[in-house]
Parts: C-alpha cells; sequence; structure tokens
C-alpha cells in the first residue's frame, strides 16, 4: 500500500524541471573545465589500453582544441601480425586519428544530474550518493572508453579472434544506446542504499536474565515467565 501511494505521488514535474536544470549547467560546465577532465582520465585510459593490447606502441594521447573543436589525438603503432580490409598482411602499422572529447562527457552528465534531481533524498544521503557516483564514473570510464578508443585503432583490420568480435559487439552497443544505459544502470546503484537495505535483525531476550517464575514472560507471549521461556 505505501509503495502505491510512493508511486501515485512521484513528482514527476519537479524532477523533470530539476532533470533539464541539472543536465543543462552540467553541460556547459563539462564544456568549461572540459580541458582539466579530459588530461585527468587520459593516463587512465592509457595504462589500460596498454594492460589490454600490449602490442600497441602508443605515441600519443592527448587533448586538443582546434577551431573550437574539443577532440582526443591518438597516434599509436600496432606491432603485431595483420591483415587489413584489402587482404594485404604485415606486421607494423601506423595509426593516427582523434575522438571528440564530448564522448567522455556522457557518462558525468547523465549520472550526477539524475544524482542531483532525485527526490526523496536527504542532504547526507545524496551527499553519500554523489560520493558513490564518483567511484562509479572510474568504473564508466574504463568499461567504456578503451573499448571505444581501441575499436578505432583496429579499423580496417580483418576481425580474426572471438574477443575481437565480443570487442566490435560491444563497441556496437555502446554506441548505440549502451553508454546512457551504463550511467542509469549506475546511478541506480549510487542510491541504492537508501531503497535496498535489510531489516535490522530481532533482538533475542537474554536466557541469563532473572525473572520470576510467576512473572510475565518477557517474550510478549502474554504467558507466565515459568510456561514459556522458563520451561525445562
Amino acid at each position: 500500500m505505501i509503495n502505491n501511494q510512493r508511486l501515485k505521488t512521484f513528482p514527476i514535474i519537479g524532477f523533470t524541471l530539476r532533470l533539464i536544470i541539472s543536465c543543462t549547467f552540467l553541460t556547459i560546465l563539462l564544456v568549461w573545465i572540459g580541458p582539466v577532465y579530459v588530461q585527468t582520465v587520459l593516463p587512465i585510459l592509457k595504462s589500460q589500453i596498454k594492460w589490454l593490447h600490449p602490442d600497441y606502441d602508443i605515441h600519443e594521447m592527448a587533448y586538443k582544441e582546434q577551431n573550437m573543436n574539443q577532440e582526443i589525438s591518438v597516434k599509436i603503432s600496432i606491432v603485431r601480425r595483420f591483415t587489413d580490409e584489402f587482404g594485404k598482411t604485415g606486421s607494423w602499422r601506423d595509426v593516427s586519428y582523434g575522438i571528440h572529447a564530448s564522448t567522455l562527457y556522457s557518462h558525468p552528465i547523465i549520472l550526477f544530474s539524475l544524482l542531483f534531481s532525485w527526490p526523496g533524498l536527504s542532504f547526507k544521503r545524496r551527499m553519500i550518493s554523489i560520493l558513490s557516483g564518483l567511484i562509479l564514473l572510474c568504473v564508466a570510464i574504463s568499461i567504456d572508453h578503451p573499448f571505444h578508443l581501441i575499436s578505432q585503432a583496429e579499423k580496417g583490420l580483418v576481425v580474426d579472434s572471438l574477443s575481437a568480435t565480443i570487442r566490435e559487439f560491444y563497441v556496437f552497443m555502446l554506441t548505440n544506446g549502451g553508454r546512457q544505459f551504463i550511467s542509469v544502470l549506475l546511478f541506480l546503484l549510487a542510491i541504492s542504499h537508501q531503497y535496498f537495505r535489510l531489516p535490522e535483525p530481532l533482538q533475542k531476550t537474554s536466557p541469563k536474565k532473572h525473572v520470576q517464575r510467576n512473572a510475565p514472560c518477557p517474550c510478549g507471549s502474554g504467558k507466565k515467565y515459568k510456561h514459556c521461556c522458563g520451561k525445562k
């Protein structure tokens, strides 16, 4: 009954207005501080790509701004045997490409817009959720952008392994709504402490506590102690 009342009284209009304001504010903020955010994240991406692909020689992975466009410039040498889409084989391939830096903005915008706007959270619990969101943002970065950058580096090469096939399918999902799904899922994890709590254990009556035999039993049964917990 309580759950039904909560669903019926959900402040959808207020939540929507707060969500629009939060999303707009965070978008402007990330465009403004984008260089700092991207340059903080890039070392994490670089180390993870190097761990996933020891055969990559990463010459450059840097934030660049050209003609008001914010992008991540990448220069990589692939040092392994490969076959390209034209059937040519080789053991060394230099790759240069760039991706929009705004690709890194979607997770924090969606995640923190929802955390700032979600109703029913006290200030303390909202702060706890935001701190949890910062940790979960690192998770989102590690399961998203490295695979996107690897997919760009491998473009034009024949997919010749199961892991590469899975990676390409995963990147396809990310670029077709999967990135937004991950952000919403991490938001639910960030607020889960508010809605998914285990009930506190019942306090058991200590058998060592001295109670008169004819006194009411402390367990609340309504019987005398000698006919309830005091039985041998």
